[in-house]
């Protein structure tokens, strides 16, 4: 006998499948319908920021604004930390580029270079 499921009379047990996709029957859960376990949130959606909490104390506005001028401070000088890296960035590039161009005037002529060059490959064809 093959593998495929049998009533007990012997005869082949009909499997109810259609084409495309077939879901199992979905069973009721019953946790979940009485109030039970939930589901756990995203953790995309979780609020683990303690700035959204009051403790209640009366000096907590306080605390949060020191807090808040000192992450804005962070990124003012992450900002200006950045802006520094760029500009010597630049002039290290500008300096590289007049370095170029004091060894070959025509350094950065490209297109002129490759008008040049198919021209001579057009007078060896015609050659």
């Amino acid at each position: 006998m093959s593998g495929a499921p049998t009533n007990a009379d012997g005869s082949f047990a009909a499997a109810h499948l259609s084409y495309g996709l077939n879901l199992p029957k979905k069973k009721p859960a019953a946790s979940t319908a009485h109030g039970g376990a939930r589901k756990p949130t995203l953790a995309a959606f979780e609020c683990d920021s303690e700035d959204d909490e009051d403790d209640g104390g009366g000096n907590g506005s306080a605390n949060d604004a020191a807090a808040q001028r000192a992450r804005a401070n962070k990124e003012v000088k992450r900002q200006q930390e950045a802006l520094l890296a760029k500009q010597r960035r630049d002039a290290e590039a500008e300096a590289a580029r007049a370095a170029a161009l004091n060894q070959d005037a025509n350094a950065f002529e490209y297109d002129a270079v490759f008008d040049n060059i198919q021209k001579s490959r057009g007078q060896k064809v015609k050659a």
